[in-house]
């Protein structure tokens, strides 16, 4: 099972419809249950998640083979970059607490989450 953040927009649906085509299980990542029903009707898990809330997202990461992130442009970003930061880090605290599954994220956050000072 794969969890797909932005799944009701262009990239994510592709990927989720992708992954769907071979057989893979989906857990759609949304702010708004509602805006899943139409990939809750082919199989898909629904977790509602946001990006401002880590714990939320989480547990929506938990359990599964990958995660593909879909992070909404920032265009605006307060110092320091808390948002993405915030992203990052539930990536982080789940491979820090030894979880199976979130292994897209944790790769992502370590590649992108070492660098920063």
């Amino acid at each position: 099972m794969f969890a797909i953040t932005g799944i009701t927009g262009r990239v994510g649906g592709a990927t989720a419809r992708a992954l769907l085509a071979r057989g893979r299980g989906l857990r759609a990542v949304v702010r708004e249950r509602a805006k899943a029903a139409s990939w809750a009707a082919r199989g898909a898990e629904v977790a509602v998640a946001d990006f401002a809330d880590a714990a939320a997202l989480q547990a929506a990461f938990t359990g599964v083979e990958g995660v593909f992130v879909m992070i909404p442009g920032d265009f605006d970003p307060a110092p320091g970059f808390p948002e993405t930061r915030a992203i990052v880090g539930c990536g982080r605290h789940s491979r820090s607490r030894g979880r199976r599954g979130s292994s897209a994220c944790r790769r992502w956050a370590h590649s992108t989450a070492t660098d920063w000072g």
